[in-house]
């Protein structure tokens, strides 16, 4: 599968992937969505592993080295998905209503 790179970062939220698509698009480095693969979640790239299972995994206080070991991925993945869930919310607008 061809794999479309993105080199702009901070605009996350505004990706609209077309579910006729057969290429994977990077979301960010080591992160990309192939509408074949998770039914197109973020995953690791090369793997099947979801980014929001490892981001559970950390929360319920895993450590990054258990997680390489038990889902075969690497520290900089785990280190990916951080920084991945990190853009979504630095780009995410929450206002406040009175």
């Amino acid at each position: 599968m061809k794999v479309q790179e993105r080199s702009d970062w901070t605009a996350l939220a505004s990706i609209a992937i077309p579910k006729e698509t057969d290429v994977a698009i990077e979301l960010a480095p080591r992160i990309i969505v192939d509408p074949e693969v998770r039914f197109g979640k973020p995953v690791i790239r090369g793997t099947r592993v979801p980014v929001e299972l490892i981001l559970g995994k950390l929360a319920g206080g895993m450590e990054a080295d258990e997680i390489v070991n038990e889902y075969g991925v690497t520290k900089e993945d785990v280190y990916a998905a951080l920084n991945y869930a990190a853009l979504l919310v630095a780009s995410e607008e929450v206002r406040a209503t009175t």
